[in-house]
C-alpha cells in the first residue's frame, strides 16, 4: 500500500473511532510502520485530536482511542533506536579521524572528504530516531489529553445534579428505565439458563447457595432487633460504663450485621451462575447499596 494510501487508511480508521465505531486499534506491526511513514501517524493523531476536542466523542470511544494511540507511542519509543548500531559505528569513524579543525584552520582533503561523508550519513541516520521522539511526544501529549478529558467529565457525572426522583414529571423515564433493566435482565438469565452447563452448577451449588440466601435474609430481617436486644439484656446487668460499652457495639451492629447479610445474599445470586453482564454487576453493588440504606437508617 502506497504512503498516501496508508495515511488515508489510518485516518478513517481513527475517525471510525472517534465515532464510536467498532473499528478495532491499529497492531503493533501496523503501529511500528509510523516511522516509515509518517504520513500515516500524522493523519491518525490529526485525526484524535479532533476527537478529542470534541465534546460529542463518548468515552468509550475516547478509552478505544487512547489504546490506539498507546500502540503507536510504544512503536514511536521503538523507532528512537533505530539504526543504533550503526549510528555508534559511525561515531567512532568521524572520532577516528581526530578532532575537527578549529576555525582558520584546515586538514588534509582525504579527511575532509571523508568526514563530511560520515556526517552526512550520520545526520541521515539519526533523522528517523529524530522524528520518532517528537512523535512519541506527541502520542504521549495526547494520551495525557484524553487522561486529562475522561478525569474531568468523571468529576462533572459525580458533581451533576440528577433530576428529583419525588417530581411525578421524571416518573415515567424512571419507570422506563426499571421496566429495561429488568427486562435485560430476564433476558440474561434466560439466556444463561439454556446452558447446560450452567444448570450444572446451578445445582451443584444448590445447597450453598441456600444457606447463603436464608443466613443473609435472616440477618437482614431480623439483624437489628436481634442486636439490639442481646444489648439491652448485656448492659442491663453492666456498669454504666459497660452499658456505654455496648451501646456503642448494639448501635455498630445494627450496620455491621445487615451489611453482611446483603453480602451473603449477594454471594448466593453470584453462586447460581444464572447472572449475566448486567446481573453480575447488579449482585455485586448490593453490599455498597445495602451499606448505604443501613447507615441511613441508622443516622
Amino acid at each position: 500500500m502506497t504512503g498516501p494510501r496508508r495515511a488515508l487508511a489510518a485516518a478513517l480508521l481513527a475517525v471510525a473511532l472517534s465515532l464510536g465505531g467498532p473499528a478495532a486499534p491499529p497492531a503493533q506491526a501496523q503501529a511500528q510502520s509510523a516511522a516509515a511513514d509518517p504520513a500515516a501517524w500524522e493523519a491518525v493523531a490529526a485525526a484524535v485530536e479532533q476527537a478529542v476536542a470534541s465534546d460529542a466523542t463518548p468515552d468509550a470511544a475516547l478509552e478505544r482511542l487512547r489504546g490506539q494511540i498507546a500502540d503507536w507511542r510504544e512503536a514511536h519509543l521503538s523507532a528512537q533506536n533505530a539504526n543504533s548500531a550503526r549510528i555508534a559505528t559511525l561515531r567512532q569513524q568521524i572520532d577516528a579521524l581526530g578532532p575537527a579543525p578549529a576555525e582558520g584552520q584546515t586538514e588534509a582533503p582525504e579527511i575532509a572528504q571523508r568526514r563530511n561523508e560520515l556526517t552526512d550519513q550520520l545526520a541521515r541516520l539519526q533523522a528517523p530516531g529524530l522524528a520518532a521522539e517528537e512523535a512519541y511526544r506527541r502520542a504521549d501529549g495526547l494520551i495525557r489529553e484524553i487522561d486529562r478529558v475522561l478525569r474531568e467529565r468523571q468529576t462533572d457525572q459525580l458533581l451533576r445534579l440528577w433530576p428529583s426522583p419525588v417530581n411525578p414529571a421524571n416518573w415515567p423515564a424512571g419507570v422506563t428505565a426499571l421496566t429495561d433493566a429488568g427486562a435485560r435482565l430476564w433476558l440474561e438469565t434466560g439466556s444463561r439458563w439454556r446452558l447446560t452447563e450452567t444448570r450444572r452448577t446451578l445445582w451443584g451449588n444448590l445447597p450453598l447457595i441456600g444457606l447463603l440466601m436464608l443466613g443473609g435474609l435472616g440477618l437482614i430481617w431480623r439483624g437489628r432487633p436481634t442486636i439490639e436486644g442481646w444489648s439491652q439484656r448485656l448492659s442491663e446487668q453492666a456498669s454504666a460504663r459497660g452499658r456505654r460499652v455496648w451501646a456503642f457495639l448494639a448501635s455498630l451492629g445494627t450496620i455491621v450485621v445487615p451489611v453482611l447479610g446483603t453480602v451473603a445474599f449477594s454471594q448466593a445470586l453470584l453462586q447460581t451462575g444464572l447472572l449475566g453482564i448486567d446481573g453480575t454487576q447488579l449482585a455485586r453493588s448490593l453490599p455498597g447499596i445495602g451499606f448505604l440504606v443501613f447507615t441511613a437508617l441508622w443516622v
